[in-house]
């Protein structure tokens, strides 16, 4: 038995120990995950008196949502092709008891008919998701992680509004024109546009594509036990969209086919991007002429710089433990960036800062963490099994 007072000092050391331990218990499970999503809630929380001031309204109009549920089906799809497609031992887990896929057909095939065929797929994928006994739990942090990234970019957007009425939206685009001309030997993106026309319906097929590959980089991420890593994504992701709206502040410009004098001749009057485009000028227009003072999330007037080549290289660097899929999303980007000249969006500058934006992004905010809930992560993360 111990003295008293040597009782006292063991009881009061293991009392602090304990103390301590529930601190670092409490910072890790409550404060740290919190803390994650204090970029998103600052970017929320400074829209409304920056829209006060400069007397812009934001609304989300119903096209927002169709884009959202889009995008997360979209996403759904590739990330199962995907799956199957790099990870070891996809295969063998799909013909076990294959039995089930005749049985799923007729139902399968009657929502082709009625809701289309990307429901269908969706509706299988999840199917097998419950077949391999996936964890309900990696869902619902697939759905928080989304819903914030998705909350914080429509927001940012938003900001743009703001920025066009006092900047204007097409500024410096005779000064990225010239720029151009000298990075590409005095030819011109409208000009290489021109030529390759023929491609431009194919152009949009990868153009409008690129969200799901921030949705497939979420769900591996998810999926294999790494929500706060996705979180890190998210931020990274939403840095980038900050600095690319801070450039447009500083240098707005809209992009190529603003100064194209025979830009309608080259698309199809059909032509998502003819449309797009035509909208988002008339919408900035409308902004800087003091014609209408509501701003939308289907407003996007940022030339420079590129975010479609910002967002898969992010998006490659937290995945590229898996580098299979690293491969194939870098692939990807290389047939994006001539699409992206096709289809005028974009100058060849803007492409080069997109890069640069996609690096000053991840020194910023991409460091990957670990936190209490995460194994060291081993060269096989994500089994064939789904965990």
């Amino acid at each position: 038995m111990l003295p008293l007072s040597t009782a006292g000092r063991k009881y009061n050391e293991s009392s602090a120990s304990g103390e301590n331990v529930m601190e670092i218990g409490v910072t890790k499970t409550i404060i740290g995950p919190a803390l994650q999503f204090a970029p998103g809630i600052a970017i929320v929380v400074m829209l409304f008196p920056l829209c006060g001031w400069a007397h812009i309204y934001p609304t989300f109009p119903a096209s927002s949502f169709v884009f959202l549920i889009t995008w997360f089906i979209g996403s759904t799809i590739y990330s199962a092709l995907l799956y199957q497609a790099i990870i070891p031992g996809a295969w063998s887990a799909l013909r076990h008891n294959s039995r089930r896929f005749l049985y799923s057909i007729p139902p399968l095939a009657l929502t082709s008919l009625i809701c289309g065929w990307r429901i269908s797929i969706f509706c299988m994928a999840v199917l097998e998701f419950c077949h391999r006994g996936g964890s309900w739990r990696r869902i619902i942090d697939i759905v928080v992680v989304w819903l914030y990234l998705a909350a914080g970019i429509l927001t940012i957007i938003e900001y743009q509004a703001a920025i066009v009425k006092f900047r204007g939206y097409e500024t410096l685009d005779p000064t990225f024109f010239r720029i151009d001309s000298i990075l590409l030997l005095g030819s011109s993106v409208s000009g290489i546009s021109h030529r390759l026309s023929v491609l431009i319906p194919a152009s949009e097929t990868i153009y409008y594509h690129m969200f799901a590959v921030i949705g497939v980089g979420i769900i591996f991420l998810c999926l294999s036990g790494q929500r706060s890593t996705a979180m890190a994504m998210a931020n990274t992701l939403l840095a980038a969209y900050i600095i690319s709206t801070i450039c447009f502040a500083l240098w707005p410009s809209a992009g190529p086919f603003v100064l194209c004098n025979d830009h309608s001749l080259h698309f199809d009057r059909h032509s998502i991007t003819f449309a797009e485009q035509r909208f988002a000028i008339t919408s900035a227009a409308s902004i800087w002429e003091h014609r209408t003072n509501i701003a939308s999330p289907t407003m996007y007037f940022i030339s420079f710089p590129a975010l479609h080549i910002t967002i898969p290289l992010i998006v490659a660097w937290f995945l590229r433990e898996w580098k299979g899929l690293t491969i194939i999303i870098l692939t990807y980007m290389a047939l994006l960036i001539p699409a992206i000249v096709i289809l005028e969006w974009h100058y060849f500058v803007d492409i080069l800062g997109g890069i640069v934006v996609a690096g000053l992004a991840i020194l910023i905010a991409g460091k990957r963490p670990f936190t209490y809930s995460q194994r060291p992560r081993s060269k096989k993360v994500f089994s064939a099994s789904m965990p």
